[in-house]
């Protein structure tokens, strides 16, 4: 691995960071800023904890009522809706139960492509958490690559990575409960990897729910997977 430089901000609650291998480009530190600009874009559209956001706009006010929205935002909520089918259901943006009791799956979305509306029964509300991440990255990748920089390794804190270019990057797997421990290593070039657990060594519990129930998981297993794209594994 040749000498690098890494950049760093913070966003989606996560230390962002940009390392870029070789010899310092013109122009490099401009692309970074834009990289990183994305990012905060794409937060602001997509995170449900920023009242300000897209996505709460749409929690607030398209329940059980047809509302026009983002572009971008109708794009991956259509998305969100492919992926709900290629994984039989088990991803799925809705995580909050229904007035019924019932979980709320995707279905309860309705999603007017043409249009740019969309509608959500009452009491589902949308959390792209499983998706915003891998979203960010790839879009930031793209930015790069726009200004010539050739290869770089983007990571979004310690859970979503993506690798581009002829660089072959040595990245650590760490047990989530004893985050000191590395129990495997990958290299990774041209690809993305993310992790989730279901438990973490602070003692906090993983926002990941069963589909079927609507109940968190209780396992102490991690996972990591490795995509052609960062939304890709993110989202598996």
């Amino acid at each position: 691995m040749s000498v690098c430089r890494t950049y760093q901000t913070e966003a989606m609650a996560s230390l962002f960071e940009i390392s870029i291998p070789g010899e310092q480009v013109e122009g490099e530190q401009a692309a970074v800023e834009e990289a990183f600009n994305e990012i905060h874009r794409v937060e602001q559209l997509l995170s449900r904890f920023d009242p300000a956001s897209e996505l709460a706009r749409v929690n607030r006010r398209a329940q059980g009522c047809s509302i026009k929205a983002d572009h971008e935002l109708i794009l991956v909520l259509s998305d969100c809706i492919e992926w709900f089918k290629k994984t039989a259901g088990n991803f799925d943006v809705s995580v909050v139960l229904s007035e019924s009791g019932s979980p709320s799956l995707i279905p309860g979305m309705k999603l007017d492509r043409q249009g740019g509306r969309v509608e959500l029964q009452p009491g589902i509300r949308l959390d792209l958490g499983g998706y915003g991440k891998g979203y960010a990255l790839d879009r930031s990748a793209a930015i790069l690559r726009r200004f010539r920089v050739d290869s770089a390794l983007i990571n979004g804190g310690t859970s979503s990575v993506l690798a581009y270019g002829q660089e072959e990057w040595p990245i650590d797997l760490r047990d989530p409960l004893n985050p000191e421990q590395i129990v495997g290593a990958v290299k990774l070039k041209n690809r993305g990897l993310s992790s989730s657990a279901g438990r973490f060594g602070d003692g906090r519990e993983a926002e990941i729910i069963r589909p079927e129930s609507g109940q968190r998981i209780e396992s102490q297993d991690s996972c990591c997977i490795i995509a052609g794209t960062a939304l890709a594994a993110e989202v598996l």
